[in-house]
């Protein structure tokens, strides 16, 4: 799925997929004449580099593009700015294989790459709008392209809709908007180190049109920003998937191969610096351990959450040095 203004002005192709208990997935506010300036839109795959770009309509698309390759990320000010409205998708791809990849200790480096097809996966995708109004009436290009938003989803995964994981991640973002307390590191943190890295480690000059954009969708007071968030948990389809469905042998399963790499490690369970300083309260430091790594929607709880928005408010302070 192509995320540009393509997503925004042009018709997109009929095709029917699932989604369980047809979800509108973002809530459309009443037709108030809303125009699209311009967008923001982010794209990850788990596993990979997220892309991200600042489009606008196709009708001064090449002319701003060639003033912000020029350095001039001045243009974005030039733009009347009164709402702005973030949607967020959240697609879960958990782990679904755990008995069908050989574990065999004894060729450790085959077993491990093994494990690693066992992670589970998925998708984000953030668009955010900045526009003004123009006469109130029928036609709102917010609620257009979150018709077309809807679509392109349903068009390109099959999905259950979470309910009550959205409703949980949607009731933090509308605490914050509430309280005036919005803001885009801690309600998309993603986005914040995405673009505060570029700005660290890549200033291009797209790079710079992204940090200001983010600046001046902060520059917006809370009520007039909407952000809705839905979460979606893939339906794995098998005729999809090269994978070879069978069932391995007890030996070389998750649990005997978790145990023997606890058996490796158990030698270093009473390691203590404290006892090798001959210290009277020393105790074991050290215990060994072996778990499937964290899952993609684990990024959603609460004790790793708060250490992302901490990384990512980092990032945001390093786009405010840097823009300038």
């Amino acid at each position: 799925m192509a995320l540009s203004s393509q997503t925004v002005f042009q018709d997109i192709p009929q095709r029917q997929n699932f989604i369980s208990k047809p979800h509108t997935l973002f809530v459309s506010p009443s037709p108030a004449g809303r125009k699209i300036v311009f967008g923001f839109s982010y794209l990850q795959k788990i596993g990979k580099g997220a892309s991200t770009s600042v489009w606008f309509p196709p009708s001064i698309e090449e002319q701003i593009a060639k003033r912000i390759q020029n350095g001039d990320t001045s243009i974005l000010d030039e733009f009347k700015v009164e709402w702005a409205a973030v949607r967020q998708f959240e697609l879960l791809q958990e782990n679904g294989n755990g008995e069908i990849y050989p574990l065999e200790v004894t060729i450790m480096d085959f077993a491990y790459r093994m494990l690693m097809r066992q992670r589970a996966g998925g998708m984000r995708v953030t668009i955010i709008t900045l526009g003004t109004y123009t006469n109130p009436g029928q036609y709102d290009e917010l609620r257009i392209l979150d018709q077309r938003l809807q679509e392109a989803i349903s068009q390109f995964i099959s999905m259950l809709y979470l309910e009550e994981q959205s409703a949980i991640a949607q009731h933090d973002i509308d605490v914050q908007q509430r309280t005036g307390q919005w803001n885009y590191a801690e309600a998309l943190p993603h986005i914040a180190i995405t673009v505060g890295a570029g700005q660290l480690f890549n200033p291009t000059k797209s790079a710079k049109a992204e940090a200001r954009f983010l600046q001046l969708l902060e520059m917006l007071p809370s009520h007039q920003i909407q952000h809705d968030i839905a979460v979606g948990l893939q339906i794995p389809e098998a005729a999809a998937r090269n994978e070879e469905i069978r069932i391995i042998p007890e030996e070389q399963r998750f649990c005997q191969f978790q145990t023997a790499l606890s058996n490796v490690f158990r030698g270093y369970d009473d390691l203590s610096l404290g006892k090798l300083h001959e210290r009277a309260d020393a105790d074991n430091e050290v215990k060994s351990s072996m778990t499937f790594m964290r899952g993609y929607g684990d990024h959603m709880r609460n004790d790793f959450d708060s250490h992302y928005k901490n990384l990512a408010s980092h990032m945001r302070s390093l786009e405010v040095i840097n823009i300038n």
